[in-house]
């Protein structure tokens, strides 16, 4: 009896502790149960806060990542494209605009001036010898006159050397224009050679004076007349105050005059405008009413009249680069010049 009483509570207990057992596992948390997490009187919670910042932060640096890599895109792009600028104006833009205005500025001769002292005196300056052909161009383009400047520029590819075959002084171009040989020193056989005959205002290719040679012609204007090849075309223009002579490879000789408002004397003209260049009386040239002065370039001559009225200014304007091809009758037109 003892016995039995004592086991009785034995199995009790035992279904006690089961049933205590199945309550405390069916109310565990599913996590701790999947998991095989030992029990917790302390309920166990996921830290999802700490897994979105997490994603947030990644994603922020992504962000940052793709600025940064736009940003860098955006300026190499910037500095390629000032880069080509920049490449561009240095070898093809700049280039051509120095070329052009190198082309602009070619100037046979440049005057070199003091224009403030001039707006003080109130002086009007002689032209440049590039405003002088600018001016001739549009003159005789006014009155229908060809001057043929696409034609004369090739020629400067096309035509050949200046050539003196009887080395006279006098180039074969010049020869063909005075008539005269250009195998013979002395064309006319008169013991005075042909350069020498025509700085002595001479016919070289005959008898008598320059005027009597049938290839020359005389020019009479309003205030002074000149001698010019007769092949040559001559314009006048401004009332007379311009006369523009074309020569056969279509340069220029051109007479401008303007009035001697300070009654100055060619040297003292000359000083005065050219201050720069030494000026003394064994350069000074008289003619026939007038005496004057060339250019140390030998392509513009100024003179005064004997009345010291007018300036005039004789200049050749090559139209093939800076090339003279008739130097010897330029000088014998201005050695013609005569103040009527």
């Amino acid at each position: 009896m003892l016995n039995k009483k004592n086991k009785k509570p034995v199995v009790e207990a035992s279904l006690t502790d089961k049933v205590d057992q199945d309550l405390i596992v069916h109310n565990m948390p599913n996590q701790a149960k999947l998991s095989g997490a030992v029990y917790s009187s302390k309920p166990a919670f996921t830290n999802y806060s700490d897994s979105s910042h997490f994603n947030n932060s990644e994603q922020s640096n992504k962000k940052n990542n793709f600025k940064i890599i736009g940003i860098l895109i955006i300026t190499l792009g910037i500095i390629f494209v000032l880069t080509l600028i920049y490449f561009s104006y240095r070898f093809i833009i700049q280039p051509k605009t120095e070329n052009i205005i190198q082309q602009d500025n070619v100037e046979s001769y440049n005057i070199v001036s003091d224009e403030n002292k001039a707006e003080e005196l109130n002086i009007i300056l002689p032209a440049t010898t590039t405003e002088i052909q600018i001016e001739a161009v549009d003159i005789l383009e006014e009155d229908n006159i060809d001057l043929a400047s696409s034609s004369a520029v090739l020629m400067s590819d096309i035509l050949p050397p200046l050539v003196d075959s009887d080395s006279d002084g006098l180039n074969d171009f010049e020869e063909g224009i005075l008539g005269t040989d250009i195998s013979l020193v002395d064309s006319d056989d008169d013991t005075f050679n042909d350069l020498s005959e025509l700085e002595n205002g001479y016919n070289p290719a005959g008898t008598g004076k320059l005027v009597m040679n049938p290839n020359i012609s005389e020019y009479n204007g309003k205030t002074y007349s000149l001698l010019y090849p007769a092949v040559w075309g001559v314009s006048s223009l401004n009332n007379d105050e311009t006369v523009i002579i074309t020569t056969e490879d279509n340069s220029l000789i051109q007479i401008s005059s303007q009035d001697n408002e300070n009654v100055q004397s060619i040297l003292s003209w000359y000083e005065e405008y050219f201050p720069n260049i030494l000026v003394t009386y064994d350069k000074l040239k008289k003619g026939s009413g007038w005496e004057g002065i060339m250019s140390p370039d030998n392509i513009n001559f100024y003179l005064v009249d004997d009345m010291r009225d007018k300036i005039y200014v004789i200049s050749y304007i090559s139209a093939v680069g800076e090339r003279v091809t008739y130097p010897n009758i330029f000088n014998f037109i201005i050695k013609s010049f005569s103040i009527k």
